[in-house]
């Protein structure tokens, strides 16, 4: 989060003094930074995610029935 605010603020700058390189730099950072943080937000939402097979296969709270 702390990347993004600062690649936001650096862009803000370079377009301040019309520095261009550093105008890419931010814009890059920032939408690098964003991929990321949707890749890692992703991967923790799959990761605590129940399916139905899942729960299935892990319900011991009743014994199997013969």
């Amino acid at each position: 989060m702390m990347n993004m605010v600062s690649s936001s603020l650096w862009i803000t700058y370079s377009r301040m003094m019309s520095d261009t390189p550093l105008l890419v730099r931010g814009s890059s950072d920032l939408i690098l930074f964003s991929i990321s943080t949707l890749y890692i937000l992703s991967n923790r939402f799959d990761m605590n995610r129940i399916y139905p097979s899942d729960v299935s296969s892990t319900d011991h709270s009743h014994p199997p029935t013969r």
